[in-house]
């Protein structure tokens, strides 16, 4: 500019722009005219790059050349890694020179303009890249290490913007490179950060002291920033080698972007504060999901025993009375039952018909010689509807009473009322097997009863006590612990066999039902502890209660703490009892 008017003219017109871009934030300072075009090249132009021997200073100075600029590559200390960056440029055929300055002397800075203008005979670009890192907190700075960041990082810049201000050449530019880390106020940054937003302050006021721009100079900004050349500037570039912007920069304008390059890994203490909020989110969300799905598996439940209560009065219609469980076997000797249950006779009316068309009724259902025709069929039969979805019990059982053979059978979670025992009155009460009390006792004045010598099959108009007061089918889906700490399968049928009347044993009709004697989910207990017991409780695995089907098919759920009075009512078909809320 030399001092001239038309150099003063062209310093008031002068333009300044700070770009926070990708990698760090650049602050132009523009010396030239309103009309330069974005397809302008450099040649002919001479730049100075401060720091140019390595690092981003050294790309920069091969792009530079790469644009046609003659280059003067500043170093402090390394003089051999400014010669690499001079070699580098000469041998893609481009013009550069390495000076040595301290940019923190100003006598330093007039003399590396003074060579860069006895060299190529003006300068025209100045890029401030020369500066030190600093990460250490107030407290652990020390005199010595302030002086010197500051001396480099900020006196460094206003000594080069000082004799560019007064050197450059018409259509020169100032670029000084900054940090957006100051404006994030990170710990042990302080110091650095103070220095960067120095940079940025002087690059402002330098802009104003010069003169501002027009409206019509943003055009120019905005087709640059459109072109690949602004990709790396608005944070849409990939991997771009640093770019000059080659036309007059309008206005003070500040572009905000993203800190840093967008980075493609992270750190370990982001990594480990994802995996924190990650193990968060699982502890809120998996209660919830397992929730959900027990709720879906209670749901499936309640339509098995929604299903079972349908098959039973679709029974009742074909029939005239309800299913029962047994009959005396071919040569059964008193109580002894050991005939079919009345799972068996659901068949039909569960969409199984062909399995039950090939049983015969009067056959053998044991096991004494080994499978006997009915067991080979009924060990190819799986009924999901008599499984309960949330129970934890295993759904098939081997049934083996010799060397002849054995077969595979379901078992059923869910039971047949018989009736109450404490309502029933002991005159009802029937010993299951005269060889073995520890069966329990049973009691027939509920819906699902055996036929034996002491009771017979019922209908509809035996439950005077209405339908929807009395229960029809409930469930023993979980295991229990009985007085001696034992867990057990806690079911009437827990004899596999006898699901289907298939026993080995006597008592086929005590199988796959249950008298009421206990509170739901009872543990131990005398009368409570041995499996497939007449007595055995009703348990579940869904948290509070269990389901059952009433007498007219409806499907309720009761709790654990339901009143045990409104239970034995429950299962007695006759008591007369008025029953409250349940």
């Amino acid at each position: 500019m030399g001092g001239s008017p038309d150099g003063h003219r062209l310093a008031a017109a002068a333009r300044q722009s700070t770009f926070n871009a990708a990698h760090g934030q650049f602050s132009v300072t523009n010396l030239t005219g309103r009309k330069a075009s974005l397809m302008r090249k450099l040649e002919g132009k001479t730049a100075i790059v401060t720091g140019g021997s390595r690092g981003i200073g050294a790309n920069i100075c091969e792009c530079l050349a790469a644009a046609g600029a003659q280059v003067v590559v500043n170093y402090a200390h390394n003089e051999q890694a400014a010669a690499e960056v001079v070699e580098r440029i000469e041998a893609s055929g481009g013009i550069a020179v390495a000076v040595q300055a301290d940019v923190s002397s100003s006598t330093d800075v007039a003399r590396l303009f003074d060579a860069a203008e006895e060299k190529f005979g003006k300068v025209d670009v100045l890029v401030n890249n020369a500066g030190i890192v600093h990460y250490k907190t107030i407290e652990e700075t020390t005199d010595e290490e302030f002086a010197k960041l500051m001396a480099t990082n900020v006196s460094g810049v206003f000594y080069g913007m000082r004799e560019a201000s007064r050197r450059l050449a018409d259509g020169g530019r100032i670029i000084s490179i900054s940090s957006s880390a100051a404006r994030m106020f990170l710990p042990t940054y302080g110091p650095y950060c103070a220095t960067k937003g120095a940079i940025e302050q002087l690059s402002r006021s330098l802009a104003k002291e010069l003169g501002l721009g027009e409206p019509e100079d943003m055009g120019p900004v905005i087709v640059f920033l459109a072109s690949s050349d602004g990709g790396w500037i608005t944070g849409q570039g990939d991997s771009l080698p640093l770019r000059l912007p080659p036309l007059s920069l309008p206005l003070e304008m500040l572009l905000m972007s993203v800190p840093f390059r967008s980075r493609r890994g992270f750190t370990l203490v982001e990594l480990l504060v994802v995996i924190a909020i990650i193990g968060v989110l699982i502890a809120l969300l998996l209660p919830a999901v397992q929730q959900a799905r027990e709720a879906a598996r209670r749901m499936q439940c309640t339509n098995h025993l929604k299903q079972l209560g349908l098959a039973i009065h679709n029974y009742h219609d074909t029939y005239g009375k309800l299913p029962y469980n047994a009959v005396p076997q071919l040569g059964s000797v008193g109580d002894r039952q050991r005939g079919p249950s009345w799972f068996v006779r659901m068949l039909p009316f569960m969409e199984q018909n062909a399995a039950y068309d090939q049983f015969e009724f009067a056959g053998d259902w044991t096991m004494q010689d080994g499978p006997s025709p009915n067991a080979a069929i009924l060990g190819q039969l799986r009924v999901p509807g008599f499984n309960c979805p949330s129970s934890p019990l295993p759904e098939v059982e081997t049934q083996s009473t010799n060397a002849n053979g054995s077969v595979d059978l379901q078992v059923a979670n869910y039971v047949g009322i018989t009736g109450s025992y404490f309502q029933g009155g002991t005159t009802s009460v029937v010993s299951t097997s005269p060889q073995d009390s520890s069966y329990g006792d049973a009691v027939y004045n509920g819906m699902i009863v055996p036929i034996n010598s002491k009771s017979r099959a019922i209908g509809l108009e035996a439950v005077t006590d209405g339908t929807s007061n009395t229960m029809m089918v409930s469930e023993q889906s979980d295991y229990f612990y009985n007085a001696s700490g034992t867990k057990i399968a806690r079911r009437s049928s827990g004899h596999a066999g006898r699901t289907w009347g298939n026993g080995g044993g006597a008592g086929t009709w005590t199988s796959n039902v249950t008298t009421v004697r206990y509170a739901i989910a009872t543990e131990g207990g005398t009368g409570n502890a041995a499996n497939y017991n007449v007595n055995v409780a009703l348990i579940s695995a869904h948290p509070g209660g269990v389901n059952l089907a009433l007498g007219d098919a409806s499907v309720r759920f009761l709790a654990e703490t339901i009143d045990f009075a409104i239970l034995t009512g429950l299962a007695d078909r006759q008591d007369g009892a008025v029953l409250g809320e349940f």
